[in-house]
């Protein structure tokens, strides 16, 4: 199998395994009980619909760039990516076992009067408050934004785009009142966590050894 379909492959993989790992702790958490996470910060931060389109956006962001890291890298360095991208879903998923947590901050749309809202209310529906932290819509955007940075051939106007509009993800997790500011913070400690797992386990061998059998 070539490589580029191996990445492609891996980048859709990982839209599943954050799915499942959301879906899934949501199953074993059942109704509770959450604990509440939020700060005098975020009564400061207003909700805004127009930041809905930008959430929504992160989907297509997060696979294209994951697939342009692996078409634009060495196996080597992306294997490791995927490994700690991985391992950042396990670690969240511990947390959202272990002390899972709600956002109450969040309005209701019974009747939705508008596109913008409409969309806010069908994300809304499809993704529940609750096992926010650590934010994966962070992680998943952090990883796109470091990612794209190590691509040596990288346009410049591409990674600067790339932070730009990773910044705005990351506002817009809070603009629509998807996260509290510390889900922030707590996907920042899972990608450093999950560096050093890899770093000092090789877990990324594991992957190597196993891809390198379909691309041969």
């Amino acid at each position: 199998m070539r490589f580029d379909k191996i990445a492609a492959t891996l980048s859709a993989l990982t839209i599943v395994i954050n799915t499942f790992v959301y879906y899934l702790a949501k199953f074993i958490d059942g109704d509770g009980p959450f604990h509440d996470v939020s700060c005098f910060l975020d009564d400061y931060i207003q909700f805004s619909t127009p930041w809905i389109i930008i959430y929504v956006l992160s989907f297509p962001f997060w696979m294209l760039s994951f697939y342009y890291i692996g078409s634009h890298s060495d196996r080597d360095y992306f294997y490791k990516f995927i490994t700690i991208d991985i391992i950042c879903k396990i670690l969240a998923f511990i947390m959202f076992v272990v002390y899972p947590t709600d956002c109450l901050a969040r309005p209701e749309f019974t009747n939705p009067d508008g596109v913008l809202t409409w969309i806010c209310s069908v994300v809304y529906a499809a993704d529940t408050p609750i096992n926010l932290f650590p934010s994966l819509h962070v992680q998943y955007s952090l990883m796109c934004a470091v990612g794209i940075y190590k691509v040596n051939d990288a346009p410049k106007w591409l990674k600067y785009a790339t932070v730009i509009f990773v910044i705005l993800i990351i506002l817009a997790t809070q603009f629509t009142k998807q996260h509290y500011i510390i889900d922030i913070l707590g996907s920042i400690e899972i990608m450093i966590i999950a560096y050093f797992i890899n770093k000092f386990t090789k877990t990324d061998r594991i992957l190597h050894r196993i891809l390198d059998k379909y691309e041969k």
